[in-house]
């Protein structure tokens, strides 16, 4: 199994309530940066509802060495 699939197989696991999305179209979206300078690459974009699932995220992707990009409302 590669970093990516077992990524996405544990971010599964860490909470039912967990929203988290590997559709393309809203990688593309949810992944650009204002500047339109750089093009997004995520692996996966998550809708951490809780600091809990804030902190299982964080601990996850630093145990399996993914770089986090935060993003709150994202109006400036």
């Amino acid at each position: 199994m590669n970093n990516e699939s077992l990524l996405i197989e544990r971010l599964k696991k860490l909470s039912p309530s967990l929203e988290w999305t590997t559709e393309k179209s809203e990688l593309l979206e949810y992944g650009k940066d204002w500047t339109k300078i750089y093009s997004p690459d995520p692996v996966a974009i998550v809708f951490p509802r809780s600091t809990s699932q804030v902190s299982q995220i964080l601990k996850l992707c630093t145990e399996l060495k993914y770089p986090v990009v935060p993003s709150g409302g994202r109006t400036g």
